[in-house]
């Protein structure tokens, strides 16, 4: 039974675990939930993960949520090596270490934003040059991530936020 992962293509989160998939070359089926239309309240979908989040992934009768627990599964039970997930205590540490301040500090942040602004990439180089390296180093990244931002832009401009109990239309 191939692995299952329930996911959408505007979550970071689950683009993250798609890539990891990819990168390791695991055959999977993809089974959209749509949080936009609430899909992860299905009665199908609370049954496989009652707290209703994705990326969730099915292997078997496995099934588990958080993006960061399902890369570093997918890695320690499938890849060939421990080159994206090394066995040393130290450098495993270093990458658990940004693992956390991506879902403790980074991540929880993102709601707070109203807008969402290009990065000027003369301002920030590294940036770019970072971007550039995770374009050649996985072969799926554009993939996974071009759809993805391009259906939240869509959403983005045709959306309405509440902001100190304004209303900003974003067009």
């Amino acid at each position: 039974m191939p692995l299952v992962l329930f996911s959408h293509l505007t979550s970071p989160p689950a683009r993250a675990s798609n890539l990891v998939l990819k990168a390791l070359n695991i055959p999977y089926k993809q089974r959209e939930i749509d949080t936009h239309k609430h899909d992860q309240f299905d009665e199908y979908f609370q049954k496989v993960n009652p707290q209703h989040t994705i990326p969730t992934l099915q292997d078997g009768e496995l099934i588990m949520w958080d993006s960061h627990a399902i890369n570093t599964y997918l890695v320690n039970q499938y890849a060939k090596d421990d080159s994206l997930y090394p066995k040393n205590p130290k450098i495993r540490a270093l990458i658990d270490q940004r693992l956390h301040f991506d879902s403790g500090v980074l991540f929880p942040a993102i709601p707070y934003m109203v807008i969402l602004v290009p990065i000027d990439q003369q301002k920030y180089p590294l940036i770019k040059k970072y971007l550039e390296l995770l374009k050649s180093q996985l072969k799926s990244y554009e993939e996974i991530n071009e759809k993805g931002l391009e259906e939240c832009n869509r959403r983005l401009k045709n959306a309405n936020f509440m902001f100190l109990k304004e209303e900003i239309k974003t067009k």
